[in-house]
């Protein structure tokens, strides 16, 4: 502001200066409002941009905090990416062996699976032998039940033709017995039969050679005396009848000696097998 001088007279110029001081208080109230409104104004601009400053402190803090973390989180994600390359290389090698073991288990799985195949088609076929044999066995036992049943009917048979023969047997031994007290007197019979027929035999020849020379004799008497003729004639035909009679006799006993001789053959196979 200016200074105001009171050793000048005159007033207008004093009043003049007075104006312009007041138009410049004037204007310097004005210009203090202003500044005052601009004061607030940057005050509030102040308290505002404080407030963000606090919150963009609180921000930056928090950014802070959250870079730390970040931070942190890279550094372990670092280390988890060294870790994890460190995994990666081991899960590599690891990852080519169980290549390796796996490609030596498929070729074990195939190998297993021609096995199981083998196996499969071999116990197909010991089924189907089982289901055969089965099959046999039922007939088997159907057979085995059929012939115990035959055997029972069989041994029921057998029971009633024992019964039977036992009977046969009984009297086949009273038979027996009185075939061979038969054939005892049948042989008593053909020694008896036998001595007659060497005697009559005997008796032929004596009287073959008797009629012999009784023939002779007849000659002789012939061609001496004719008287006696008819008696002679008579007693040779006499004779000529018993030699006929015996010699039926003796074809007789010949058939008679066949049939005896038949019949004691057919006794001795009785005997034989009623033996046996």
């Amino acid at each position: 502001m200016k200074n105001i001088q009171f050793n000048t007279p005159d007033i207008f110029l004093f009043e003049k200066k007075f104006r312009e001081i007041i138009y410049e208080v004037q204007r310097n109230i004005k210009e203090l409002d202003s500044l005052e409104k601009e004061r607030l104004l940057i005050s509030e601009e102040l308290c505002s941009k404080n407030s963000l400053l606090q919150n963009e402190r609180k921000i930056s803090n928090e950014l802070r905090i959250r870079l730390k973390s970040a931070l942190e989180a890279i550094n372990r994600l670092e280390e988890e990416k060294m870790r994890d390359k460190i995994n990666y290389s081991n899960l590599s090698i690891n990852y080519e062996n169980v290549l390796k073991e796996c490609e030596i288990l498929t070729k074990e799985t195939l190998f297993s699976q021609t096995k199981t195949a083998k196996f499969q088609l071999k116990i197909e076929s010991l089924e189907y032998i089982l289901k055969r044999e089965i099959q046999q066995k039922e007939k088997l036992e159907q057979t085995l039940i059929e012939l115990k049943n035959n055997s029972e009917k069989i041994i029921t048979n057998i029971n009633m033709n024992m019964a039977k023969i036992e009977k046969e047997q009984k009297y086949l031994l009273e038979s027996t017995k009185a075939i061979i007290q038969l054939n005892k007197r049948l042989q008593t019979f053909g020694l008896c039969f036998h001595a007659i027929n060497q005697k009559n035999k005997i008796d032929i020849k004596n009287l073959q050679h008797k009629l012999i020379t009784f023939s002779v004799n007849k000659f002789i008497q012939s061609s001496n005396t004719n008287t006696a003729y008819p008696e002679i004639e008579n007693l040779c035909s006499k004779l000529k009848e018993m030699l006929m009679k015996l010699k039926l006799k003796m074809q007789n006993v010949a058939l008679y000696e066949e049939k005896l001789n038949i019949i004691f053959n057919e006794l001795s196979i009785n005997l034989t097998q009623i033996q046996q």
